[in-house]
């Protein structure tokens, strides 16, 4: 992936990245070096996330929180 582009150095947050196209997008950008940050409401799902990049031999960092919510951002 970084023969594509080298996101080295980088922080992305995938807000919704626990599952879906928002997991793949993480899954790609860690892929390319990012540090990848994912946020959900769900534990369960956070969890899954978290293993889903262990799969991969990436690192992810997660966060619970509501987008929708500024108090919680």
């Amino acid at each position: 992936m970084k023969e594509l582009f080298d996101l080295t150095g980088k922080t992305a947050l995938v807000t919704g990245g626990t599952h879906g196209i928002g997991l793949a997008i993480g899954i790609v950008l860690a892929k390319a070096g990012a540090k990848v940050c994912v946020n959900d409401i769900q534990d369960e799902k956070i969890e899954a996330c978290k293993e889903a990049y262990a799969k991969e031999n990436l690192e992810v960092y997660t966060l619970k929180f509501n987008v929708t919510r500024e108090d919680e951002v």
